[in-house]
């Protein structure tokens, strides 16, 4: 588990040797923010690129530590035995993230082309694949997973509310990408993965409270 969480640690420096050794190729000014159309709305200096960069690998390490932590603020201690499966979440936030920071810095070095918004929709989606594969098997606490009124109240609609959840998640997310290799157009795929991250979600609320109902009527 030590290894999880020190591998978490320093995947953040990554991205800042990859920034530093591409330094001299990125031009003085940059692409900061795109709109959905691809078109940047923004520039700056390079050194905001690299300040982007450091804030992204802050709050990276900040998750790092919330996840390996978390079980000593579960005043219920249902987090305590999950110290490994905590870890595991906060390693694959940190690899997602450190992703995410490359692409910025390919935003710099590239502009248009290699910004993150042509990236984006596809790493959102294999990051909730992991997500709902971990999910399935997450106890009931009060900060992370779906935390509805009903799953809340009940140990048992939250294990239902949480497998179902966590195999939607999963296989929506694959089909999701999937189904993104056939959309031509940038603006298409983020609306839609907005639209099926917002589908999941709603579905996901609906039969936690499903599960609640038919647990009361028995």
């Amino acid at each position: 588990m030590k290894t999880k969480f020190l591998i978490s640690l320093l995947f953040p420096l990554v991205p800042l040797f990859y920034i530093g050794y591409h330094w001299n190729q990125i031009p003085e000014t940059v692409p900061l923010h795109f709109k959905i159309d691809m078109n940047p709305d923004r520039f700056g200096a390079k050194s905001e690129l690299l300040t982007s960069i450091i804030i992204i690998g802050c709050i990276s390490i900040l998750l790092t530590f919330l996840f390996k932590y978390l079980p000593k603020f579960d005043t219920k201690e249902n987090l305590k035995n999950q110290k490994g499966f905590l870890e595991s979440i906060g390693l694959g936030t940190s690899v997602f993230m450190a992703i995410i920071s490359f692409f910025v810095v390919q935003s710099g070095i590239s502009g248009v082309k290699g910004s993150i918004v042509t990236y984006l929709p596809m790493l959102i989606l294999f990051f909730m694949t992991f997500l709902g594969n971990y999910m399935i098997n997450i106890k009931r606490n009060h900060f992370i997973g779906i935390r509805t009124p009903w799953a809340m109240e009940s140990e048992s609609v939250w294990k239902k509310t949480h497998q179902f959840a966590g195999k939607l998640i999963f296989y929506s997310s694959l089909a999701g990408i999937v189904i993104l290799f056939f959309l031509p157009d940038l603006k298409l795929k983020v609306i839609f993965t907005w639209v099926l991250l917002m589908i999941i979600l709603t579905i996901s609320t609906y039969y936690s409270y499903k599960f609640y109902k038919e647990e009361s009527i028995v």
